[in-house]
Order: structure tokens, then sequence, then C-alpha cells
């Protein structure tokens, strides 16, 4: 077996001893092509945008459109969002702020996914509360991030980041 990559362990401290398990990961042949990256039980690919994608369901399309089951980028946990943060500084080098499939649901007055995954994790940036949501959809800061809130009608499509699970 070779070395497991950071993406593929998880570590902790107990009782003063560090304990390391490995985490069940795909390896790269379960994504769709080599475009794709594997983490945890998911693949992530950076596309590019087109003049013909003007809003969240282009993106979404896209997506679809490029890989079985694929949509737009849910985050669930801290480690995924440093997953995400670190490819883009690594493999991706993309845009400053990329679009994340979460808007908030003025019915229900939470933030949903639009994939329908449960919300259970979130790292906003601090910013003023008073904002009104309507039509708020969320972005990532590909360098720090920080998510963001953002109108709906502005968000940035020029590269698409979509998640599949592995195949």
């Amino acid at each position: 077996m070779g070395a497991l990559s950071p993406a593929s362990y998880s570590a902790c401290f107990l009782g003063g001893f560090l304990l390391a398990a490995a985490l069940p990961s795909l390896g790269a042949d379960a994504c769709p092509s080599i475009a794709w990256i594997p983490f945890e039980k998911s693949c992530y690919a950076l596309l590019q945008g087109s003049s013909e994608v003007y809003g969240m369901d282009d993106a979404r399309e896209l997506c679809q459109g490029n890989a079985s089951g694929a949509d737009i980028i849910t985050i669930n946990s801290k480690d995924e969002n440093i997953f995400i943060q670190s490819n883009f500084r690594s493999n991706w080098h993309g845009p400053e702020y990329i679009s994340l499939g979460m808007f908030f649901d003025t019915d229900d007055d939470i933030f949903k996914w639009y994939d329908d995954s449960k919300v259970n994790f979130t790292n906003w940036i601090e910013e003023d509360s008073n904002n009104e949501l309507l039509n708020t959809c969320a972005t990532m800061h590909t360098a720090s991030g920080g998510w963001k809130k953002v109108s709906c009608e502005h968000l940035p499509l020029t590269k698409i980041l979509c998640e599949t699970t592995g195949m």
C-alpha cells in the first residue's frame, strides 16, 4: 500500500497520543475522468463557464452535463472546505470567488443546498447581519475558504466547481 494522501486520513489527540486513522477514500479511477479530483466519497472538477451560463440553473446544468449525478458544489464539513481551498492554491488557480450551491429559502427562513442535502457546516465571513436575505446565494473566497452572502443575480459564474459521487 502506498503512502496516504492528506485527504485520506484523519488524526486526533486522545490522552496525549496522536491517533491517525485511514478514511475510506476514492481513487482517481472512481472519478468520471482525470479532470476530476477525488476526496472522501466525492469527485470535484472546476469547469469553465461560458457565455451561456447566466445563473444558477445554467451552472447546475453545466455540471450535470459533464458527469452523471454531478451538481454545483456543496460543502458538508470543515475538512471538505479545507480540501477545496487547498486545491484552489495547488491545482485550479481559479477565480477569487466561486459560487456554492446554496441559497436562502425565505419560506423556511434558512439557507439550503440546491441538491437538498442537509446544511451541517457553514464558514461565513463575518458581515453585517442586517442585510435583506431575499434572493441571496453563497460564494466561497478561494484564498481564505470563507463564505459570503451575495445576490443570486450577481454570482461569479466564469468557473463552476462541480461535485459528483464516485462511480
